[in-house]
C-alpha cells in the first residue's frame, strides 16, 4: 500500500497514461479543509485516478497485468482512506468528508462497470 500511496516516489502520478487534471486542486475552494484533509483528499484522488485508468484500459482490452496489480493497490489504498470519512466524529470537516465519500460513490460506479463487462 505505500507503493500506491506514492511513499518513495518522486509523484503520484499514474505509471501510465495521463491522468486528467486533479479534481482536488482544480474544483476544491472550500475554506472549510485544513491541511491534513487537504492532504488525505489528494492522496485519495491520485488512488482514483488510477482506478479510472485502470477502467479505461479494461474497457479498450489493454489493460496489462502491471495495471491491474497497481489497480489493486490503489483500490486498497482509497477503500482505506475513505473509512476516516465512516467515522462518527472523526474530526472530518463536512466539505473534506464529503468528498471522500464521493470518491468512494466514483469507484464504486467504476468497479460495477467492471463487473457487468465479466
Amino acid at each position: 500500500m505505500a507503493r500506491a500511496l506514492g511513499v518513495g516516489r518522486r509523484t503520484n502520478l499514474p505509471l501510465w497514461g495521463n491522468p486528467p487534471a486533479p479534481l482536488a486542486a482544480k474544483d476544491m475552494t472550500m475554506s472549510n479543509i485544513n491541511q491534513l484533509e487537504q492532504t488525505l483528499i489528494t492522496l485519495a484522488e491520485g488512488c482514483l485516478l488510477y482506478v479510472q485508468q485502470y477502467h479505461a484500459a479494461r474497457k479498450l482490452g489493454t489493460a496489462t497485468a502491471n495495471q491491474e496489480e497497481h489497480f489493486q493497490e490503489n483500490h486498497i489504498a482509497l477503500t482505506a482512506l475513505v473509512q476516516v470519512a465512516h467515522v462518527r466524529d472523526s474530526g472530518l470537516s463536512e466539505d473534506a468528508r464529503r468528498k471522500l465519500l464521493d470518491f468512494e460513490e466514483t469507484e464504486t460506479l467504476l468497479l460495477r462497470s467492471l463487473a457487468d463487462t465479466n
